[in-house]
C-alpha cells in the first residue's frame, strides 16, 4: 500500500473562499488528479492553504482515504479547516451525479470534522470537465445521511436488543 505524501505550501497564497478558488489554486500548482485520487487541502484561520496531503486511489477503499487518515494529516499541519478534493473514480469527462455511497462517505467525513472541531469547508468531486461541491449542492442528502449514520453508530442503546 502506498503511503500518502505531504507537501508544504507557503501561506502567502490567496484565500480560498469558494469552490472555484480551489480549482484555480490546483491549476496554478499544475496538479492533475488521476481517477479516484484525493487531496486534503489544509487551511489556516484565514482560509489560506498551509498544506496539502495526497492520497492515491486505493482499490480496497474506493470512496477515498480513511476518515482517521484525513484528520491525522490535517492535525499534523495544525489546520483550522480542510477541503477534500476527490477525482471521480469512473467518469473522466462530462457531468456526473455522486452515488449514494459517495454522498454517505462525504457525510461521514463532515460529521467527523464537526465532532473533532475541524470543519470540512467543502468536499469537491471533480473530473476533467466538471466540479461538484458535495456539501453545497447535495446538502439535504448529506444531512439525512449524517443523521442516519449518527443514529446508527453514536448511541448503541437505541438499537433493538430483542426484535419481539
Amino acid at each position: 500500500m502506498m503511503h500518502p505524501t505531504a507537501l508544504t505550501i507557503s501561506p502567502e497564497h490567496t484565500r480560498i473562499r469558494k469552490p472555484q478558488d480551489v480549482l484555480i489554486y490546483l491549476k496554478t500548482l499544475r496538479l492533475h488528479l488521476l481517477p479516484g485520487d484525493t487531496i486534503v487541502l489544509s487551511l489556516n484561520q484565514d482560509s489560506r492553504p498551509i498544506a496539502r496531503q495526497y492520497f492515491p486511489y486505493n482499490p480496497v477503499h474506493t470512496l477515498g482515504p480513511h476518515t482517521q487518515d484525513i484528520f491525522k494529516a490535517a492535525f499534523a499541519h495544525k489546520a483550522a479547516r480542510i477541503i477534500l478534493i476527490s477525482s471521480h473514480p469512473l467518469i473522466r469527462r462530462g457531468p456526473f451525479t455522486p452515488t449514494e455511497e459517495q454522498l454517505n462517505y462525504a457525510a461521514q467525513c463532515s460529521l467527523a470534522g464537526q465532532l473533532l472541531n475541524l470543519p470540512i469547508v467543502d468536499h469537491l468531486m471533480v473530473n476533467e470537465t466538471v466540479c461538484e461541491s458535495l456539501l453545497l449542492n447535495f446538502h439535504n442528502q448529506l444531512s439525512r445521511y449524517a443523521l442516519r449514520y449518527s443514529q446508527q453508530h453514536a448511541n448503541p442503546l437505541l438499537t433493538n436488543i430483542c426484535p419481539n
